[in-house]
């Protein structure tokens, strides 16, 4: 389905294209619609955030054998894979730099702190209720039923 000329209208000045306006060296062609359909505008942004991304993007000329649009999807479908791989390098890297400094506060807790056993203590508690908040909603296998599993595993294994 073809995009109406009012639906372009909009996508010229939407939110997405003022911001790759902000970003690519040649602001004024994006404001022609068909220079997005081989995702240069997005991957010339990706190249300034990641100026090697993990798949290199085809060109068209490498993709000749192929339907245009079967080369715009396998363009496309590059451009997407490295944005997913900078976003989770980037998570990644947030989350270890919360825990460093998570770390780093319960030392300074435990250096600071006159009762040292008890800090450590506190410490400890603080991460167990933390965690168990997380696990809340996991199955835990009951006594009873552990219980039952060794009592009638001796009749199963000798039948």
């Amino acid at each position: 389905m073809a995009a109406s000329p009012a639906d372009i209208e909009d996508f010229l000045a939407g939110p997405l294209v003022t911001w790759l306006a902000t970003c690519v060296k040649k602001p004024e062609a994006l404001q022609v619609y068909d220079n997005f359909f081989d995702g240069g505008p997005f991957n010339e942004v990706l190249l300034q955030i990641d100026p090697e991304p993990s798949q290199p993007i085809p060109t068209s000329s490498s993709l000749q054998g192929l339907s245009i649009t079967a080369a715009r999807i396998k363009i496309f479908h590059c451009i997407l894979k490295n944005i997913k791989s900078v976003y989770e390098h980037l998570k990644n890297a947030f989350k270890e730099s919360i825990e460093s400094s998570v770390r780093e506060q319960d030392a300074k807790c435990l250096k600071k702190a006159t009762n040292k056993s008890k800090a450590i203590w506190e410490v400890i508690n603080s991460k167990i209720k933390h965690n168990s908040t997380k696990d809340e909603n996991k199955s835990i296998l009951s006594p009873e039923d552990l219980n039952k599993f060794f009592l009638n595993i001796g009749e199963k294994i000798s039948q």
